[in-house]
């Protein structure tokens, strides 16, 4: 009966769009970190691997002055390829500081095989630390 329901459970969950990605019906596990921090900048904070996909946990982000932040994900150096937002671009005070490392893992997630990076904009810096992991 257990199974049954469960069945059920994840496949109205997969109807809905609660699940993604059907690889990550147990939340994946986000041992890995990609601290940095940056001016005006787009800076590749994770390189993506042929055939593995980014599935990113969280972020803490913190600005000492008036910029923008934004995660987003493409192939090239920095991204610049087949670039797709992850997030919206932050707007950063300067004194203000964004937390979502309690995000549901593996609800943002890259294309197989691309990168993520984080584009600053304005005077900065901002300081970030991001949860990921990258699955086969």
């Amino acid at each position: 009966m257990r199974k049954l329901l469960y069945a059920a459970f994840l496949g109205l969950a997969l109807a809905a769009g609660l699940v993604h990605d059907a690889a990550l019906a147990q939340p994946a596990q986000c041992g890995r970190t990609a601290p940095g921090a940056s001016a005006a900048a787009t800076t590749l904070v994770v390189t993506g691997q042929p055939g593995a996909v980014v599935h990113l946990c969280g972020w803490d982000v913190t600005a000492t002055a008036i910029s923008t932040f934004q995660i987003v994900t493409g192939t090239g150096a920095t991204c610049g390829t087949n670039t797709v937002n992850i997030t919206a671009a932050h707007a950063m005070t300067g004194s203000n500081t964004i937390n979502t490392s309690a995000a549901t893992p593996g609800r943002y997630s890259a294309p197989m095989g691309n990168s993520v990076c984080v584009i600053v904009t304005g005077t900065g810096p901002v300081q970030w630390t991001i949860y990921y992991t990258q699955l086969q």
